[in-house]
């Protein structure tokens, strides 16, 4: 703590119920830990606030590339708390066009499927020089899968796609919500995956309904050993609205909400918990 400033990742920070008030670490008394995922108030307005940042960062032609729980603080200080993106040392400027075609940037967990399917790609190629399609071009939309993945952390606690080091592991897991794309879905998709040759799930198109029944059966799946807020009978509405925000999310590019589209969805734009 320097000057009365308190700054905490959003992995560490707690809510006081009768003072509304979200705090980093170390906590004052009668604020509450929520390990299993923040309550349904509590999402919507850190969601707000990393949606605007990320709505400034596109604005201003800037992709974050690392977006993810442990780089989202919270500021306390003098009575007010804020939500802030920190470690931008792997932010690119959209100009910055070499790098649309990066197969390392994110962490894993956080990473989004084109990007994923490059780096299997150039592991496919064995080191012969690879040219990627257009279609798996990274954009600021690449940054918005990683809204949607701490999203789910910061709701339920647990990560949506759990780290694996093989990116084709990691995208029959993707592909088992997302669906496997139609090619009028995600144009080009058909002819990168016989390159790659991996086995793919019976889960095949990305539809907004089909997300949203994937999406459904994963979270009633984990519904019964979790505690999480947002799978309280009592929240039955914020949870169907909180998928129909990541069905825009955990979808191809072409797809994908941006982060002013985020801003505006009802799940964010309801002004009942302010």
């Amino acid at each position: 703590m320097f000057f009365g400033i308190l700054i905490s990742p959003l992995t560490d920070v707690c809510w006081t119920p009768h003072t509304n008030s979200l705090h980093g670490f170390p906590p004052p008394e009668g604020c509450q830990s929520y390990p299993a995922g923040l309550p349904p108030a509590v999402l919507r307005w850190v969601l707000r606030q990393l949606l605007s940042a990320m709505a400034h960062l596109e604005e201003n032609g800037v992709w974050h590339c690392d977006l993810k729980p442990e780089n989202i603080l919270v500021k306390h200080q003098e009575g007010r708390t804020s939500v802030n993106l920190a470690d931008f040392g792997n932010s690119r400027e959209v100009a910055d066009t070499g790098r649309v075609t990066e197969t390392e940037m994110q962490t894993p967990s956080h990473r989004a499927p084109e990007v994923h399917l490059k780096a299997a790609l150039a592991a496919a190629a064995n080191g012969r020089e690879t040219n990627f399609p257009e279609t798996l071009h990274n954009t600021a939309k690449t940054d918005m899968w990683s809204v949607a993945t701490t999203a789910f952390k910061a709701a339920f606690g647990v990560s949506l796609f759990p780290y694996h080091n093989d990116a084709r592991h990691m995208l029959r897991d993707i592909f088992s919500v997302m669906g496997v794309p139609k090619e009028e879905e995600w144009p080009g998709i058909a002819d990168v995956l016989s390159q790659i040759g991996m086995e793919l799930p019976d889960a095949r198109g990305s539809s907004t309904d089909a997300i949203h029944r994937r999406l459904t059966a994963r979270l009633l799946l984990h519904q019964k050993n979790s505690k999480a807020p947002l799978l309280a009978a009592a929240n039955g509405k914020y949870l169907h609205e909180f998928i129909a925000f990541m069905d825009r999310l955990v979808c191809p590019p072409a797809f994908r909400m941006n982060a002013k589209d985020g801003l505006s969805h009802f799940f964010l734009a309801g002004g009942d918990d302010d």
